[in-house]
């Protein structure tokens, strides 16, 4: 989910066969992958967690389509990032404070 080459043919997905979705794959909406239940080996997901507003009800749709004994992936930046610090806005999270009071660099 979130892959796209942006015409960038140096970009592909991360294993042969892999299926890569991003917001314009068809029949997507942006929340439920469309995919039958049980129908997919794995799902991988980088650096897009932390940009939805109800990462639960994500991950859950992401274990319906997973086959039982497939696997689910995902990679967030750490929270203590110096990219974070330096726009808080980019990345999501549950405690505003932490980025407002965030030093500046």
């Amino acid at each position: 989910m979130g892959f796209s080459s942006y015409g960038d043919a140096r970009v592909v997905p991360i294993v042969h066969g892999a299926i890569g979705v991003d917001i314009d794959y068809p029949g997507y909406d942006g929340k439920h992958l469309p995919f039958d239940d049980d129908s997919q080996d794995t799902v991988y997901s980088s650096h897009c967690l932390e940009h939805i507003s109800d990462p639960l009800s994500v991950i859950q749709d992401w274990h319906r389509v997973t086959k039982i004994g497939g696997h689910i992936i995902i990679a967030v930046p750490s929270r203590d990032l110096f990219e974070r610090r330096r726009r808080p806005h980019h990345y999501g999270t549950k405690n505003t404070s932490e980025c407002i009071s965030a030093p500046r660099y």
